[in-house]
């Protein structure tokens, strides 16, 4: 985990809504944009998921749920952005309790009633029973009595912080069927119980029925649960979390199902000015998470759980099953997702969330269009060159691409910042890093980085080859190449 930053988010990719509101987000608060969208893009579909499905080609509806992983260190802005983001849900779910204190009461008097008249029929039925008698109309008051049984309350509750898959599943049972995990220093959740048990959490994103059987709560069943995750974590714990549980959580598909960023630090540019700050784009975010969500609440009370299944239209869905067939290719044996085939396994399905929870977040109307499968493949391109720099570093750049990271970080440290232009390519060999002394890997390095523009290559006395710096030379590294889901 320690190649460079790619800084370009592609943050034009959301739809106007959203991305009004990164921009106007990272104006007022100077977090970095490879933090504020993954926020936005979970918080949306926090708003959307219980509402919607996609309906892939060739596939049955699936889950609009998404999994959010942003590596950053402290100071970034995680909790300011996310206690912006979180604000409309929390109120929301405030709202709820209000509601429910006066509703429980009506609710307490309906049922007690209910338990007497089911008590009254239950007696007839046994004394008919005993009695010899018929008992089809007994019955058929205590089938229109069951089907009348007062439903209480629910709790809506949204958002959870730290909390175990067995809580996670419980919650959502007996209290609202969707939530999502927002953390914003996520430590708690890699390196404690959260973790134990990841194969729930990788079902729980897939969205099928789901069961539990646990000794302390017994058996809980639940149909069609929607759960996502926002996680931010520091580099160190979650390093550790890494090193803890090795390739597991890559091999078994936890990992592979998130939508990674690691953006980079903005420390030392966030200064204060006295302009006031406009949240024009923010009010109209936090109206639109309400409205959907309340429309969605009043369907839950009335027991319908039925979601609208999103379809694609003609030249979106073959637009889809073109970049399902790109990532298929990439994902063989030698191309540039081989290393990380569990995420190219998952990256089509969130190509197609993605693009769901655009099309509902901005109350489109009628099938997706091929415009916002485009959105959502460029931004789900992005983070597949995210998770490939992260967890596939050694297929991911070749030992030139290696070389010439290692040589430009030596030239920038000991040439460039103590004031020099040029150094002599023998004085590389001589005082260089190890890896490079060699003359054929310093010769190709060097030509990465001429290849670049990084440095050029001069002749001086004697034929003595001098390496020249760039005067554009910026602090910047060589980046890896990453897929196109073309």
């Amino acid at each position: 985990m320690n190649l460079p930053v790619i800084e370009n988010y592609p943050a034009e990719a959301f739809p106007t809504s959203l991305r009004e509101l990164i921009f106007e987000l990272q104006k007022n608060t100077h977090a970095p944009l490879g933090l504020i969208g993954p926020s936005v893009l979970g918080m949306a579909s926090l708003a959307c998921q219980n509402s919607i499905d996609v309906h892939r080609p060739d596939c049955a509806p699936s889950s609009c749920s998404l999994y959010l992983l942003t590596i950053a260190n402290s100071g970034e802005g995680k909790s300011t952005i996310s206690d912006i983001l979180s604000k409309p849900v929390r109120e929301f779910e405030e709202e709820k309790i209000k509601e429910n204190e006066s509703r429980l009461v009506k609710y307490d008097a309906e049922k007690t009633a209910w338990d007497i008249s089911h008590k009254v029929v239950a007696r007839e039925i046994e004394k008919l029973s005993k009695a010899g008698e018929s008992l089809e109309e007994a019955k058929l008051r205590l089938e229109k009595l069951l089907i009348e049984k007062p439903r209480r309350p629910v709790a809506a509750r949204l958002i959870y912080d730290n909390v175990t898959p067995e809580a996670m599943v419980s919650g959502l049972c007996n209290e609202w069927q969707s939530a999502a995990v927002i953390a914003d220093e996520a430590s708690n959740f890699f390196n404690g119980r959260a973790s134990s048990d990841l194969a729930s959490w990788s079902k729980l994103w897939d969205g099928n029925n789901f069961t539990v059987d646990r000794k302390s709560s017994g058996k809980m069943a639940i149909q069609a649960p929607r759960c996502g995750l926002q996680l931010s974590i520091q580099d160190a714990p979650f390093r550790r979390f890494l090193s803890r549980t090795g390739v597991e959580p890559l091999e078994n598909g936890f990992i592979p199902r998130f939508l990674v960023s690691s953006p980079p630090a903005t420390r030392g540019t966030r200064f204060l000015n006295d302009k006031p700050k406009a949240w024009v784009a923010t009010n109209r975010y936090s109206n639109r998470v309400k409205e959907v969500l309340q429309a969605n609440a009043a369907e839950v009370e009335k027991g319908n759980m039925v979601r609208t299944v999103l379809e694609f239209s003609p030249q979106a869905q073959a637009r889809w099953i073109r970049a399902f067939n790109a990532i298929e290719v990439e994902a063989a044996p030698g191309n540039t997702l081989s290393g990380v085939s569990g995420y190219a396994a998952k990256a089509a399905d969130n190509i197609a969330r993605v693009a769901a929870v655009f099309h509902f977040f901005e109350g489109a109307a009628g099938e997706i269009s091929v415009e916002t499968v485009e959105r959502a493949i460029t931004l789900c391109q992005w983070h597949a060159g995210e998770f490939k720099r992260l967890f596939d570093p050694l297929k991911t750049v070749s030992i030139e691409h290696q070389d010439a990271q290692i040589l430009e970080s030596w030239l920038l440290d000991n040439i460039l910042n103590r004031g020099g232009t040029c150094v002599p390519k023998n004085f590389i060999r001589q005082f260089g890093p190890n890896q490079i002394r060699n003359k054929i890997r310093l010769d190709n390095a060097l030509m990465m980085l001429v290849n670049s523009g990084r440095v050029s290559i001069l002749v001086g006395k004697n034929k003595l080859k001098i390496v020249s710096l760039n005067p554009a030379y910026s602090q910047t590294f060589m980046q890896p190449q990453v897929n196109h889901l073309v």
